[in-house]
């Protein structure tokens, strides 16, 4: 007896010592763990380290894996009994990772053994401060506005920002050896949740202002979510008032009545039942235990729509004398239908159409009138249009045509938008108009993750500009560029800018200190900015013709763009009397010998500190383009399929050397740090 409880003593400790077995250990895997799970969503890029890191850590603790990455377990030796279970998890947790990262980064780091050094090399790569971000956050949270949304969706929107910020630029906390004890920390919190709040108020349509006033003038000001918290109930309080209006305003123009049986509130007692009190309204329904149909503010509308009914009606009567309700003026005589209205009786002598100015009836139906004898026959001949009518005139003189008739359905049913005459004006001289737009967004990011290009165009010499943008945050800045380019090249100033309604062109502030007018287009109406649209359609078309030209991948789309507007500067115009806008900006003659065949073979020199004395002379290449402000021109390797400058080249135009999807997979260069070792910047157009 005693020998087989030792047994059982010597067995138990073994099962417990095994970590694999023990769910408490952070060596355990669960059945349902799998390497093809995907921990967060979305995976992460190269935008959002912060968020997915703090979703991916949660996923991990979850699963008790997180010390795995923590160095908190170290590596064991291959001895190690543990060995075999560390080894297990390791590789499960690497996958983790890699099923939750992009697939350009996941290819960066499938070759790193432990699932450490793969979240070390995430976080030294992404988690560093960029100023570049804290700049565009707070131009993104001053610019946000609600807009079309409600309030939770704006809230939304503005708490990721501030999140965000607040985790590049944390509150400092005290780190004296003797902690303080002064408020400081406290106050600068407490100051900026006002700012967030203040940030939200600002934010909010024009039709929170009865809630945004009062909150501004109070002291202290509430926390953001109470301020959160009055919007919303405002915004509630005002869908409901609306809603509840609408209703009440249909019931009563169509005479329609509660549905709860006859008695004082229906049957035939309702025509004549004209007086109520608003505690008899109360009791009625609290005795029947009935929920009330309308709120006080509805029942107030019903009572001052009742009262403004026609002055001379009465209890039971049948006639009555109909009045203006503002002059008080006698204009006819009503009679009671059997649908409760009073209709006005109109002589048909009259050519003109009365109508009782009932506050229910024009709510829900301007149209309600009685048609003059001058419009009979415009009504039974379905609106037919004037000149229809007067050519049907002379066959047939019973046909009856007026021409002072408005009809108000004829606009509602037919009317179009007047047509856009042709503009030939013209600016007199370079710079005094400019016109403005952006293309974009593409559904296919360029090589250099750009997705639209800035349109700049002078109205005098039809010079193009375009500049590369990942996002429209960049705009402002690069219309400020742009203004400072003209001073600082031409020594002009330009007079005005013309625009489509687009925020980032919304620079009031700006605008007023440079001294120029900023023109904009009607909403929905392109057409006013019509030069700098039709650019657009020409300087697409020749893209397209590019890329098929050269069977370059799409995402090479920014190169085609840079090119055309590269040659359409250098290209005569009829419209510039046979004169290219490059010679009337820069008054000097265009060289055309520079000019070669996008996508053609050509060999670079491979210089002497990048070869060896038996490595290849050259680099078989393919041309892109030109590069502003140097001697040489853009190629793309394609062996290496690295994009880089030389002016050591050699042409073999007739060749166009890409074959399209049969050629290895990209990895070039970023071209906008490819170059000297300034780190120039290429993304600004080749005039620019």
């Amino acid at each position: 007896m005693v020998n087989r409880q030792n047994q059982n003593q010597n067995v138990v400790p073994h099962a417990v010592l095994d970590p694999a077995q023990n769910p408490a250990s952070p060596y355990y895997i669960h059945s349902s763990d799998n390497l093809a799970a995907t921990m967060v969503n979305p995976p992460l890029n190269d935008k959002n380290y912060n968020a997915w890191a703090r979703s991916m850590k949660r996923a991990l603790v979850a699963k008790n894996k997180f010390r795995f990455v923590s160095d908190e377990i170290s590596v064991p030796t291959a001895t190690d009994a543990n060995f075999e279970a560390w080894d297990r998890c390791n590789s499960l947790i690497h996958s983790w990772i890699l099923n939750s990262v992009t697939i350009s980064i996941a290819n960066s780091i499938v070759f790193l053994e432990n699932a450490c050094d793969a979240w070390r090399d995430l976080r030294d790569r992404f988690s560093q401060g960029d100023l570049v971000r804290i700049f565009e956050l707070h131009n993104e949270i001053s610019n946000l506005k609600q807009n079309s949304m409600s309030v939770s969706e704006y809230y939304t929107e503005l708490k990721i920002l501030l999140e965000e910020l607040e985790h590049y630029r944390p509150i400092p906390q005290c780190r004296c050896t003797v902690p303080c004890r002064c408020d400081v920390i406290e106050s600068v919190k407490l100051f900026r949740e006002q700012d967030n709040a203040i940030r939200f108020l600002l934010g909010l349509n024009d039709s929170f202002g009865v809630v945004k006033s009062p909150i501004l003038m109070s002291h202290p000001l509430p926390s953001l979510a109470k301020v959160v918290s009055l919007a919303t109930q405002h915004e509630r309080q005002t869908e409901t008032e609306e809603k509840g209006d609408s209703l009440t305003i249909v019931n009563v123009a169509e005479g329609k009545k509660p549905p709860y049986g006859k008695g004082q509130f229906g049957g035939s007692s309702y025509r004549n039942t004209r007086k109520f009190c608003t505690h008899y309204y109360d009791d009625v329904y609290s005795q029947r235990g009935v929920e009330e149909p309308f709120t006080a503010y509805q029942y107030k509308r019903i009572i001052d729509m009742i009262h403004h009914e026609t002055t001379a009606s009465k209890k039971g009567s049948e006639n009555g004398s109909a009045s203006e309700v503002q002059t008080k003026r006698r204009i006819g005589l009503g009679s009671l239908q059997p649908d409760e209205l009073y209709h006005l009786v109109v002589s048909s002598s009259s050519s003109t159409c009365f109508s009782i100015q009932h506050s229910s009836i024009s709510e829900i139906n301007d149209f309600s009138h009685i048609i003059p004898p001058g419009a009979l026959w415009h009504f039974r001949l379905v609106h037919l249009s004037h000149d229809r009518l007067l050519a049907l005139h002379t066959v047939n003189n019973s046909i009856d045509v007026s021409k002072s008739i408005v009809c108000d359905v004829c606009h509602l049913a037919k009317q179009k938008r007047k047509m856009f005459t042709v503009s030939f004006s013209k600016a007199q001289k370079c710079f005094r108009l400019v016109h403005m737009d952006i293309w974009g967004p593409l559904a296919q990011a360029s090589v250099h993750n750009h997705m639209y290009f800035l349109t700049i165009l002078d109205d005098c010499s039809r010079f193009v500009w375009v500049v590369l943008l990942n996002n429209k945050g960049e705009v402002q800045q690069q219309v400020n560029n742009f203004i400072t380019l003209v001073k600082t090249q031409f020594g002009q100033t330009v007079k005005a800018i013309r625009s489509d309604n687009g925020p980032e062109f919304l620079l009031p502030a700006f605008y007023s200190a440079q001294g120029i007018v900023h023109q904009r287009s009607c909403v929905s109406t392109p057409q006013q900015n019509g030069r700098v649209e039709r650019k657009h359609q020409h300087i697409l078309n020749i893209a397209r013709a590019l890329l098929f030209q050269s069977k370059l991948p799409k995402k090479m789309w920014c190169y085609f763009v840079l090119h055309v507007v590269f040659l359409m500067n250098r290209i005569p115009s009829k419209l510039l009397k046979n004169k290219s806008p490059y010679e009337l900006l820069y008054q000097e003659a265009v060289d055309l010998e520079m000019m070669k065949v996008f996508g053609s073979l050509c060999f670079a020199n491979n210089l002497a500190n990048n070869r060896s004395k038996l490595d290849p002379r050259a680099r078989k290449s393919i041309f892109l383009g030109y590069k502003q402000g140097m001697k040489g021109y853009v190629l793309m390797d394609l062996i290496s399929q690295e994009i880089f400058i030389s002016r050591d080249v050699i042409f073999h135009e007739h060749v166009l050397p890409y074959k399209g999807s049969n050629s290895p997979a990209w990895n070039c260069l970023d071209l906008q740090t490819h170059g000297d070792s300034t780190g120039e910047k290429l993304n600004v157009a080749l005039e620019i």
